[in-house]
């Protein structure tokens, strides 16, 4: 495959845009000879990048553990804080900080759920890859109950129900978005239940 290629799959932090910028102004070689777009790699060689610098975004790092045992972590993730490395978030997030800030360190944990980073609540981590296995199964089978509390914009109706629709991600935009995917979307069921009505002032 091409050297553009290769980097945007395997380094998803930046975007195949970004890798392609980057070949463009002579920072990646292949083997020592600097690539073009067109070139490309197999087994064996070595790419290197002079990365350029850029300023770490700021982001909340006020998260807490909430529990804590030989298996698992859970973590009080506050809003602006994302979960894993994208573009220059490569360090601010918070698998990067338990993992190599945090004192102690959690370098064995991995991710069982994600939060979008605009949303705060539990995170759930798993200490080994055997109870990491069984608890993605148990978010696969539905047997994991999420519960959330929102503040959204007019009044739903009828103030309580069920959405039973298909979502799916949403192509075209910057950030990845979930809507309504008829086609090829994953079965999901929403239960609301309107809490309290804020007065419009």
């Amino acid at each position: 495959m091409t050297v553009p290629a290769y980097l945007a799959g395997r380094f998803t932090y930046l975007s195949a845009a970004a890798w392609c910028q980057l070949i463009e102004e002579g920072r990646i070689s292949c083997n020592g000879v600097i690539c073009g777009l067109a070139t490309t790699v197999v087994r064996g060689d070595t790419i290197r990048c002079d990365m350029p610098d850029f300023d770490t975004p700021e982001v909340n790092l006020d998260y807490s553990i909430v529990y804590e045992d030989a298996w698992l972590l859970a973590v009080n993730k506050p809003a602006g804080l994302r979960v894993h490395s994208g573009g220059k978030f490569v360090n601010a997030n918070l698998i990067y900080h338990l993992r190599h800030v945090h004192q102690p360190p959690y370098p064995e944990v991995n991710l069982a759920n994600r939060l979008d980073a605009d949303t705060s609540g539990l995170v759930l981590l798993a200490r080994d890859k055997t109870v990491l296995s069984q608890l993605m199964q148990q978010f696969a089978n539905g047997s994991v109950v999420k519960h959330y509390l929102a503040v959204v914009s007019g009044r739903p109706s009828p103030s309580a129900g069920t959405i039973s629709l298909p979502i799916g991600p949403v192509k075209g935009g910057k950030v990845p978005c979930y809507d309504v995917n008829r086609d090829h979307g994953k079965a999901a069921v929403t239960h609301y239940q309107t809490l309290r009505e804020l007065s419009d002032n």
